[in-house]
């Protein structure tokens, strides 16, 4: 008879090991999180992410969260860099 009993540890299933070794190429190093978040925020979330679950949806917003740093950089210096060329020459150029 066959034993139903997973692996003692994950380092000899190999599912585990590609489904690891995907991620973390994809990804870097990935923690696990368990968090509580309200009904509505989440489902307003997921509707305007369009990441399908709500692991893409808390990755995105994590992005988002995370670039804040160079959003706020790049509005300070609004006014302040001088462009050699002019908006008219640039969308010129698109054509």
């Amino acid at each position: 008879m066959m034993s139903s009993r997973a692996p003692k540890t994950r380092d000899v299933n190999p599912v585990y090991d590609q489904y690891r070794c995907w991620y973390c190429h994809q990804h870097g190093q990935a923690r696990k999180i368990t968090v509580e978040v309200d009904e509505n925020l989440l489902r307003r979330a997921q509707k305007q992410a369009r990441e399908g679950g709500v692991t893409g949806t808390v990755r995105r917003g994590l992005q988002i969260l995370a670039a804040t740093d160079a959003y706020e950089k790049l509005a300070r210096l609004r006014g302040k860099v001088k462009f050699s060329t002019t908006l008219t020459t640039m969308r010129n150029d698109r054509r």
